[in-house]
């Protein structure tokens, strides 16, 4: 990314515009915007997606992008979280932790993501 090109400010653009304007950027630059993201829920959108968009690159990946994630850190007490735990077969664990891996990151990240995409897919499908 040159210094001077500014990166979109996702905070003021609608999560339905981010994949046409994330799209043309370069992996690093569509990175850094998402982890501009204020709300940790719409970062965590912007990680799938600037994901999602690594992975239709039609160009040899030879590097493996580290996700932002958001910071634990943001979260200051065990009363603002809660766990969810659920089995898997081993099969089942052993495709997550494939997918995990190609994307760098943990299984368990990765099953947090997926949830709370499946979650907010749900949400929109009853709210249509």
């Amino acid at each position: 990314m040159s210094v001077d090109r500014e990166l979109p400010d996702l905070n003021v653009i609608p999560r339905t515009q981010w994949r046409e304007v994330l799209a043309p950027l370069a992996d690093r630059d569509r990175r850094r915007a998402v982890s501009r993201v204020r709300d940790a829920r719409a970062q965590t959108e912007g990680i799938l997606l600037a994901t999602e968009l690594w992975l239709e690159e039609p160009a040899p990946r030879t590097d493996v992008p580290v996700p932002m994630l958001p910071r634990a850190a943001a979260v200051t007490t065990h009363e603002e979280t809660r766990v969810v735990s659920f089995r898997l077969s081993n099969a089942e664990h052993a495709r997550l932790s494939a997918l995990a891996k190609e994307l760098s990151l943990r299984p368990t990240t990765l099953a947090r993501l997926l949830v709370l995409r499946g979650v907010d897919a749900s949400e929109r499908e009853r709210a249509a």
